[in-house]
């Protein structure tokens, strides 16, 4: 046995199945198992792993967390599933830390982190910040991890898919080089591979049914660019260089948009009849307006702008944040 596999006897209670090479893994107790059919089950004396006992969703890594520090809000950046990031919200109001809004994360690494989801909140008032974060998350985020999620163990079908036809290629090979005179043994294995390919396929298509129908569709991040904000402020300055960006609405553009392609037409209208016409004036907030745009996903992107010593005000955000929004802009002294 090597670091990362072991060769197995799998079977149903007495009933031997097959013998097979399986990736190694630990149960959060520390047991080795070994993963078959995107579960792991625990290893038995003789190393035999019995279908017809109990399994385990594979354990996944410990999260981590990139941090986006602003003056007023911050953007929690987190590994791991939509079950990870909703036990991490709970345990930041439970904290009394106040959450303005979650969903998947499109923008770059943060520390280091290749996020799949984010947490947008108040920043409290402490000097560590991240420090104060990890205190909060310790807990509650390393339990949720391990909790059951598809997603998680479609992952590990996939890997198990690449295993198995990385097999079935070697016992063409054989097979191959063999010809014309094929021995029982490796037209048995080949029956073998071919078999366990058409299962776990058969597996994967169940998954994605189940995702389907339980969840929304979510964009594949976006991460072609290593720099996404600054390639997109840069287009911006090239379009419109007499736009200031306020606050975090570059971390917004980069992180919470799936398109910018609405932004980029609506800042296009700035200084033409179309201010008036797809624009609203926003009373609570004097010299500001307001505009509806695309955020790739829906339409409740909001832009607000104002006109300030020759230039455009922008600040981008979402409409669920609005009454937050208006009182900033309320407040916020012209430049």
């Amino acid at each position: 046995m090597d670091s990362e596999f072991i060769t197995v006897a799998i079977v149903d209670s007495d009933q031997p199945i097959e013998t097979r090479r399986c990736r190694l893994v630990r149960l959060p107790d520390g047991t080795r198992a070994a993963l078959w059919r995107g579960l792991a089950w625990p290893i038995r004396p003789g190393e035999r792993i019995d279908v017809a006992g109990p399994a385990s969703e594979v354990p996944p890594p410990d999260p981590r967390f990139g941090l986006i520090d602003g003056d007023e809000e911050a953007w929690l950046v987190l590994e791991g599933s939509v079950t990870v990031r909703d036990a991490a919200v709970t345990a930041l109001r439970r904290a009394d830390v106040g959450v303005l809004r979650s969903g998947p994360w499109l923008g770059d690494p943060v520390d280091g982190v290749v996020g799949s989801n984010f947490i947008r909140f108040a920043r409290p008032q402490v000097s560590d910040l991240r420090q104060a974060i990890a205190n909060i998350l310790e807990n509650t985020v390393i339990a949720a991890s391990a909790r059951p999620d598809p997603a998680d163990r479609m992952r590990a079908l996939a890997v198990e898919l690449m295993e198995t036809r990385a097999e079935l290629a070697r016992v063409k090979m054989v097979q191959t080089e063999q010809q014309p005179e094929l021995s029982v043994s490796t037209e048995e294995e080949l029956a073998r591979v071919q078999q366990e390919n058409a299962a776990l396929m058969r597996e994967i298509t169940d998954l994605h049914g189940q995702l389907a129908a339980g969840r929304p569709f979510r964009p594949e991040p976006n991460r072609a660019a290593s720099r996404l904000q600054d390639e997109i402020a840069m287009l911006l300055g090239s379009l419109r260089p007499d736009l200031r960006f306020l606050r975090d609405s570059l971390t917004v553009l980069a992180g919470e948009f799936a398109h910018r392609g609405g932004l980029y037409r609506a800042v296009q209208e700035l200084g033409s009849d179309a201010l008036g016409r797809a624009w609203k004036k926003m009373y609570a907030a004097p010299g500001w307006w307001e505009r509806h745009v695309s955020n790739g996903q829906d339409d409740s992107g909001r832009l607000y702008v104002r006109r300030a010593e020759g230039r455009w005000e922008v600040l981008v955000s979402h409409k669920s944040q609005q009454a937050r929004d208006l009182g900033w802009l309320a407040r916020c002294p012209s430049t």
